[in-house]
């Protein structure tokens, strides 16, 4: 298996995750965080995701550079509105697309035939 970007392969081979966790994890609890981040990978679908990070991104590029925000990037992260309302959107999202795949309700996506 590969990544593909633009027709043309990125990476070749086997793409390790590896996961850290702190705490005490049930089997059943390390079993749904492996068996969501062995499906992250598998699906065109999550590219709906995109554009919440690239607000969110945007966004804080905006308000250190024109408002000179940042100096705490935890506290300029957790309190703008805009952001946590984008970083919801994304979780919203990514948790749609995973359950949706999960049950057959959505399927793989022909790329270079169609788009989402």
């Amino acid at each position: 298996s590969s990544l593909a970007h633009r027709g043309g392969p990125v990476m070749h081979g086997r793409i390790h995750l590896y996961l850290i966790f702190y705490g005490a994890w049930t089997a059943q609890q390390v079993a749904v965080v492996q068996d969501a981040a062995r499906g992250m990978g598998n699906t065109p679908w999550m590219a709906l995701t995109i554009p919440f990070v690239m607000y969110a991104i945007f966004r804080y590029i905006y308000l250190v550079e024109q408002r000179g925000e940042g100096g705490a990037p935890d506290e300029t992260l957790l309190s703008d509105r805009p952001i946590l309302l984008a970083s919801a959107g994304y979780a919203v999202t990514a948790m749609g697309v995973m359950i949706a795949e999960h049950n057959g309700w959505i399927g793989p996506v022909n790329l270079l035939g169609g788009g989402l």
